[in-house]
């Protein structure tokens, strides 16, 4: 496996992650829903994963991802993902650069503190 250019970390183009609210806005969390996330760099499908919501649980390439959500104000509520760590966070990322069928997602927190999730 070659190294990465520059500083040798991780850039942003080579981690893959997911948001929560890309994810509402695909309808995942007003009803079950079972489908294919794709992931695209400059126009090219570098990834997908197949995802599902039962009502209840999130399930991303047999990983089960916590979700929680917090009343807003005025109304409705706003979801977030439970990382592994315990934090609440609005996007997971991958803990390798190429995603793996057994590559996990966890919070962004998690990858700079060198923890695994």
């Amino acid at each position: 496996m070659g190294r990465y250019w520059g500083s040798g970390r991780r850039t942003v183009e080579q981690t893959r992650g997911i948001e929560v609210g890309a994810l509402q806005r695909a309808g995942y969390f007003a009803a079950s829903k079972q489908g294919w996330w794709i992931w695209r760099h400059e126009g090219e499908i570098t990834g997908n994963a197949q995802i599902g919501w039962d009502g209840e649980r999130l399930t991303i390439r047999a990983q089960v991802i916590d979700i929680g959500w917090t009343p807003c104000r005025f109304g409705g509520h706003r979801f977030w993902f439970r990382c592994s760590c315990g934090r609440h966070v609005n996007t997971l990322l991958t803990q390798r650069a190429a995603l793996g069928l057994s590559s996990l997602l966890s919070a962004d927190v998690c990858h700079t503190a060198g923890g695994s999730a």
